[in-house]
Order: C-alpha cells, then structure tokens, then sequence
C-alpha cells in the first residue's frame, strides 16, 4: 500500500489487499483519508473455495 501526497492532496495505491476482505486493510485504508483511492479488487474467484460469500460481498461494498 502506498499513499501520494501533495498539498491538500492525498492518493492512496492498494493493490493486494483484496477488496479490502480483512479489517485491517479496510481501517488502514480509511485511516488515510484520501481523495482518490485505487484498491485491488476482492478475488471473486475464490468464493465459495478460500473466501466466504460474505466476505466478498462485503470486500465489494
């Protein structure tokens, strides 16, 4: 993960944290506060296998 800065400005590049599935992610995330985040989409392929289907629909939310 990685957060930009410049001025008032902040963009933030998460792009491994799956969706975000896991609360840590997703308050780290949030912690920031940026203006533009571009973050990994959840790993719809692994529904039903690793991940459960409330956790991707939540990673989508």
């Amino acid at each position: 993960m990685a957060v930009v800065e410049r001025d008032e400005d902040r963009v933030l590049f998460a792009p491994d944290v799956q969706g975000p599935l896991y609360d840590r992610s997703l308050r780290t995330i949030l912690t920031q506060e940026p203006q533009l985040a571009i973050v990994g989409g959840p790993p719809i392929y692994l529904a039903d296998f690793r991940e459960t289907p409330e956790r991707i629909d939540r990673a989508i939310r």
